[in-house]
């Protein structure tokens, strides 16, 4: 387990935060996959957004607009295909993982693609743009040079009731210079349809909760 530990005290006893070597396990739900293969090669953008039919992804930069989706060399992969997302931020810096319509979890394979071990905090929203109080958070860990033919690491956080929304994620840079992160094969886990209704109810429930504490 890449997974540095930290916890918040929390209003969703239902949430979980897995780092795992396997595949996910999705209880059947649908999910939407973006690997990149049919996104433009670009480079140094300040972020980025991909459709899968009503399914959309955002991914945000803080400043230093360093993101870019790159051929992968013979040193990446095999999994990975021939293109995946590179993004460099600095101590401070962040990005945004944000998710329209919300979510019930996500998974991503995940390295470093630079030469210094980096920690990275992650921050768990209902909101799409990270604000207010974040409703998890723990850590992971950049050690990995996916480049040089490491294995990934995985992340996946999950609700385990699909009953509450997900908006978006906000990975920080808190340790270890200047962070060279790929991602490949983001994999979002999608309400089953009719439960659009379910989400939203559980999402006004759960804000309320947060309220009154």
């Amino acid at each position: 387990m890449h997974q540095r530990s930290m916890r918040r005290s929390t209003t969703i006893p239902v949430a979980t935060a897995l780092l795992l070597a396997t595949p996910a396990v999705v209880g059947g739900l649908p999910t939407a996959l973006f690997d990149f293969e049919d996104a433009p090669l670009q480079t140094n953008q300040p972020g980025i957004t991909l459709f899968s039919g009503e399914q959309s992804m955002s991914i945000q930069m803080s400043s230093a607009p360093l993101l870019t989706i790159r051929a992968n060399g013979p040193g990446h992969p095999a999994g990975w295909g021939d293109r995946s997302l590179d993004l460099t931020f600095r101590p401070g810096e962040s990005f945004l993982m944000s998710f329209q319509p919300g979510i019930t979890g996500v998974r991503f394979e995940y390295g470093a693609t630079g030469p210094r071990e980096v920690i990275l905090e992650y921050e768990i929203f209902f909101t799409l743009d990270g604000s207010g109080t974040p409703d998890f958070f723990g850590g992971i860990v950049l050690d990995n040079r996916v480049d040089e033919g490491a294995d990934p690491h995985t992340f996946l956080f999950s609700y385990l009731a699909p009953t509450t929304s997900l908006g978006s994620i906000r990975f920080t840079n808190i340790a270890g210079g200047t962070a060279d992160m790929g991602i490949d094969n983001i994999t979002l886990i999608i309400p089953a349809p009719g439960a659009a209704g379910l989400l939203a109810a559980g999402a006004l429930l759960a804000a309320r909760r947060r309220r009154s504490a």
